[in-house]
């Protein structure tokens, strides 16, 4: 399906006359994204490369107040990280977040119409997206939710057809949706449909063409991407990276709990970092009688091992028992186990091979828990391990 779009030319000639007769204002003003009409793929170049004077000049565009201090409106955005550091949660999280209008993390959020391109995962983000509905109490059914996905294979580099239909798409939904103020493209690698990641004319193309997306929807675009076996830069040509205005780094610090950090915010303060703990719902049942479960990630104020003044010089058994104990405090509200106790969450942690030799076994939970006391970060009375701090 090719659709193609025709500027008006008169009213879009109205509208600039409009804008340019409006009186100025004082002071801080709040502009309304809503209000603002989407600028159709294929505007006459006269129109869109027109010589913008002073008093047309406005800041206001550059606030990162979509999720306030992280996105702003009509952006370019990367969010990536290595396989398994909960990257699509994460996104996913965000954009239902955007789609309710709900605080994301303690930041304001305004609210609009989310599409989510998964060309990776396909149906899979369909049960992350019911997980979390099951989660927060929302009805996964109900279609005034303002999220919508497109679960297969698209064409972000090598022809625009997939585009044109993409805009279409979203145009039609803007009917009974409101206009679509953010756009994921999850991820950015399955988008290119075959194309190079680490050619810059493939990689161009892929911007190119978000960016054309931003000027038809004026939504923000959010890319998900994956960083290589080595390094914490986003995987192939660096025009992806220089192109985005918000980059955001997701990482597995700990069992079962994830970073995401403000890698570079193009008019902002970068440096955040932001904490999420992987959850698990049940969203049905299967033609086998058995329960189907899907992942999600929630906010959490469990810090990860070592920081807060801890010695950093641990290994990493040691950080996934210590991060074992904070969580299990910061569930129950105790911060002394019975070594029976101390134990499970050694085993739970993952830090204790539970297929070892059961002499082997003790012995690793033994010495975990010297090596802790040894740090300071444990004390042991007896047959109780007293956990110091919480972070």
């Amino acid at each position: 399906m090719t659709v193609d779009i025709v500027l008006d030319l008169p009213a879009a000639r109205r509208e600039r006359e409009q804008e340019q007769a409006s009186p100025g204002l004082e002071g801080p003003q709040v502009i309304d994204h809503q209000e603002r009409p989407a600028r159709p793929m294929g505007a006459a170049r006269a129109d869109r490369l027109r010589l913008v004077p002073p008093s047309e000049m406005d800041w206001r565009g550059a606030q990162l107040n979509l999720v306030r201090g992280i996105l702003g409106f009509n952006m370019m955005a990367l969010l990536y990280g290595a396989s398994g550091s909960a990257k699509t949660l994460i996104a996913l999280s965000m954009a239902l977040h955007v789609a309710l209008g709900r605080e994301w993390c303690g930041r304001k959020v305004k609210k609009g119409f989310v599409a989510y391109l998964a060309p990776e995962g396909g149906h899979s983000v369909h049960l992350r997206f019911h997980a979390w509905c099951r989660h927060h109490g929302f009805d996964p059914s109900d279609d005034s939710l303002l999220f919508r996905t497109v679960p297969v294979r698209v064409d972000l580099c090598k022809s625009d057809a997939d585009l044109k239909e993409i805009v279409a798409n979203i145009k039609t939904a803007e009917i009974t949706l409101g206009p679509c103020i953010v756009i994921v493209v999850d991820t950015v690698s399955r988008a290119l449909d075959g194309g190079d990641e680490n050619s810059p004319a493939d990689m161009g193309s892929f911007v190119a063409n978000c960016d054309r997306m931003r000027e038809a929807t004026r939504a923000t675009v959010l890319g998900v991407h994956h960083t290589p076996a080595v390094g914490d830069n986003p995987r192939g040509h660096t025009c992806l990276k220089n192109s985005s205005e918000i980059r955001m780094l997701a990482k597995k610090v700990a069992n079962r709990l994830f970073s995401l950090s403000l890698e570079h915010l193009k008019d902002g303060a970068a440096g955040d970092e932001l904490l999420f703990e992987l959850e698990s719902a049940v969203v049905g049942i299967n033609e086998d009688g058995e329960e189907v479960t899907g992942g999600l990630v929630v906010e959490t104020p469990i810090r990860p091992a070592g920081e807060s003044g801890r010695p950093q010089s641990m290994t990493d058994r040691q950080l996934r028992v210590l991060q074992e104990l904070r969580k299990e405090a910061a569930t129950t509200g105790k911060r002394d186990f019975t070594t029976k106790e101390f134990n499970e969450l050694c085993d739970r942690s993952g830090a204790v091979d539970i297929e070892s030799p059961g002499g082997s076994q003790r012995r690793l939970r033994h010495s975990l828990k010297m090596q802790l006391a040894n740090k300071g970060l444990i004390t042991i009375a007896e047959r109780t391990v007293w956990l110091v701090a919480l972070s």
